[in-house]
């Protein structure tokens, strides 16, 4: 499966809560991105505010430092348009421009997920949407808990419909459920 090997890494952050601090949460992303390309995995990234740019350097930098050359082979970067004036003709563009990303990748994980309304700090509204498209193009999710927000409500969501997955049977229901709890269990405790 292609898919599988394509990663999106989800995740903003006005703030880094109280358990990170600004280094640490894009030395995160940084490795992240960098261990996944060393292993063989694509990244793509959306540029997501306060963890973005970790992303695309982590990933960078093992592509420059090791035997690989071609960056669209190892890193898909993928902006959001900008200067959109019309807030229901943007939020349009942005959720059909997700399920497109989205659309193109067999794992999706989730990191921190927040923003600024009216100068206070609220869960980012965009990262939930993109988790909804990963699940229901059934990517396999992996909400780094830890980094709070957006990816521990995922965290908290997953724990709540594994019960559900449980009852569908012993398929790719059940492969499911021991892939998110291994990597839960990996990824949502991982401190720098």
């Amino acid at each position: 499966m292609v898919h599988m090997r394509n990663v999106f890494i989800s995740g903003s952050a006005e703030e880094y809560g109280k358990s990170w601090d600004k280094y640490s949460a894009e030395h995160l992303a940084f490795e992240l991105s960098k261990r996944l390309v060393a292993k063989g995995y694509k990244i793509t990234s959306g540029f997501g505010l306060g963890i973005g740019s970790s992303v695309i350097n982590g990933a960078l930098e093992e592509i420059y430092l090791s035997k690989y050359k071609h960056i669209d082979d190892h890193l898909c970067l993928r902006p959001f348009p900008q200067g959109i004036s019309d807030a229901i003709v943007r939020k349009e563009l942005y959720t059909k421009y997700r399920k497109d990303m989205i659309g193109q990748v067999g794992i999706s994980i989730f990191m921190f997920g927040n923003k600024t309304v009216d100068g206070n700090v609220a869960n980012a509204d965009s990262c939930w949407e993109e988790y909804e498209i990963a699940k229901a193009a059934g990517n396999v999710i992996i909400p780094l808990g830890s980094t709070g927000y957006v990816a521990k409500a995922i965290l908290l969501d997953l724990f709540y419909s594994i019960g559900e997955i449980m009852h569908i049977g012993v398929n790719s229901s059940y492969r499911k459920v021991r892939i998110y709890l291994r990597y839960i269990l990996t990824f949502s405790n991982y401190r720098p």
